[in-house]
């Protein structure tokens, strides 16, 4: 069909991608010690990826046939540019480490408790060091999600959220969907079962 001139079914996805949109908190977790938290990194976040409209039970299949969702993940831990604070030259490139096996591995399906949407939470990889020398301290998770049409087929969407703790943590903080440069390798899917 003609751009503009697409069945209803197709805006209605398209309105509820918009509207309800992916998005991704962070908890921080330290470790015991005498040491206050305001002073020292944490060990490692809990990151949960919220996603509105779609139940836990939509991404299981039934007995035969397909589930209605299926739902995939890419994921990099990436060390932002390093740039000399007094030339304001770059002292390292930006650099994005895959990280999809380990996060999609410790991911768990779950609902929220307010609305029944779906839920993957788990411990993000411990940053890494990368060739220069310094260790990753961002984020990127690539989110598949792939719907059951009416004719048995899958119809994929694609979305990238960036995260930088900094940018804040708790259920207050919600990290969305943008558009910016991916870099690095492109990574794989890996299917996140229910």
């Amino acid at each position: 069909m003609e751009d503009g001139n697409e069945h209803l079914e197709h805006y209605l996805r398209e309105l509820q991608r918009i509207t309800q949109a992916a998005h991704i908190t962070l908890e921080e977790v330290y470790s015991d010690s005498w040491i206050p938290n305001f002073v020292r990194e944490p060990d490692h976040y809990i990151m949960a990826l919220h996603l509105p409209g779609i139940t836990p039970a939509a991404l299981l299949p039934p007995l035969a046939g397909k589930a209605l969702m299926r739902i995939s993940l890419k994921a990099w831990q990436v060390q932002p540019v390093k740039i000399r604070p007094r030339e304001g030259t770059i002292q390292a490139a930006e650099s994005w480490l895959d990280a999809s096996t380990e996060l999609s591995q410790t991911l768990v399906v779950s609902a929220d408790e307010d609305d029944g949407h779906a839920i993957l939470s788990g411990s993000t990889p411990a940053h890494r060091p990368t060739e220069r020398g310094y260790s990753t301290e961002h984020w990127v998770v690539g989110i598949q999600l792939e719907q059951l049409d009416g004719e048995g087929d899958y119809q994929a969407s694609e979305t990238y959220i960036y995260i930088d703790p900094r940018g804040g943590v708790g259920s207050g903080k919600r990290y969305t969907p943008s558009t910016f440069a991916r870099r690095g390798d492109p990574g794989r899917w890996q299917r996140i079962e229910a």
